[in-house]
């Protein structure tokens, strides 16, 4: 398992109503001595620097939040483990790793949504009921035509009662899957996501359209996956040495252009 360290510095930025108000009459007095002095922005900003200076006043240690993510030996224990269990199994953690979708929109998948000639997938009602299409990879949109057989409608995961599949259903299933292959840190579902991001963003896909893969309404939420850490600064001092060219040949290779043309080869 690896992880992505944050660290977030504007969290202590935003204080809450209650000291606002106490801070109200300062703010005014603040004011009134900068318009005496006629202060503009860059004469503002160093009085609040030195003032800070002068009665030692320092920042809070900021928090560092822990992204989490899989191995791409995990991701195929996974998925080798989900098969021997059941076919769908395997589909689902699949779909969750490709895509990027989130489980809330996983289990909304409907067949109708794919276009399997243009390998796209198109999710309905995402994250604030936003609508997006996903580009799929071509494997992966020829195993699900596989999959759904001679289906045509319905939703693309079903219970045995042919209905869609609970959010929770699908985390227990995931969930399951770890334990049983023995990885030791706790698999959910979004877990998928953060690998796939992490992944992208690794093989030189722009942040813009990772940020657009991902269906997130601002770039600083994808920006958390682009941090640097200890693992992407091994790999990239791995992919500056002489290798034997015959023993990449098989090495997969992700390719990109236009969104649709994302695809895994």
């Amino acid at each position: 398992m690896e992880m992505i360290v944050e660290t977030n510095q504007n969290e202590n930025e935003f204080l809450p109503e209650k000291e606002k108000a106490k801070l109200s009459f300062c703010i005014k007095e603040t004011a009134r001595l900068w318009r005496r002095y006629h202060l503009d922005y860059n004469q503002s900003g160093y009085i609040v620097k030195q003032t800070r200076k002068e009665l030692e006043i320092k920042n809070d240690k900021p928090k560092s939040k822990v992204i989490q993510r899989l191995s791409e030996a995990e991701c195929n224990s996974l998925i080798d483990y989900a098969y021997n269990m059941k076919s769908s199994y395997a589909m689902i953690l699949k779909t969750l790793l490709f895509t990027g979708v989130r489980v809330s929109e996983l289990v909304s998948i409907k067949i109708e949504h794919i276009n399997f000639n243009e390998c796209e997938l198109f999710i309905e009602r995402g994250k604030g009921d936003k609508e997006r299409v996903i580009p799929l990879f071509k494997f992966l949109s020829d195993e699900i035509r596989t999959y759904v057989n001679d289906r045509r409608a319905g939703y693309l995961f079903e219970s045995r009662s042919n209905t869609k599949f609970s959010t929770r259903r699908i985390q227990q299933i995931v969930s399951q899957i770890g334990k049983e292959v023995g990885i030791r840190q706790s698999i959910h579902p979004h877990l998928f996501r953060h690998t796939i991001a992490t992944y992208l963003l690794n093989k030189g896909v722009p942040i813009d359209r990772v940020q657009m893969f991902l269906g997130h309404s601002k770039i600083e939420t994808t920006q958390i996956y682009a941090k640097t850490n200890i693992f992407n600064l091994k790999e990239s001092i791995k992919q500056l040495e002489f290798k034997d060219e015959k023993k990449n040949e098989d090495k997969p290779q992700f390719v990109y252009g236009d969104p649709k043309s994302l695809q895994w080869r």
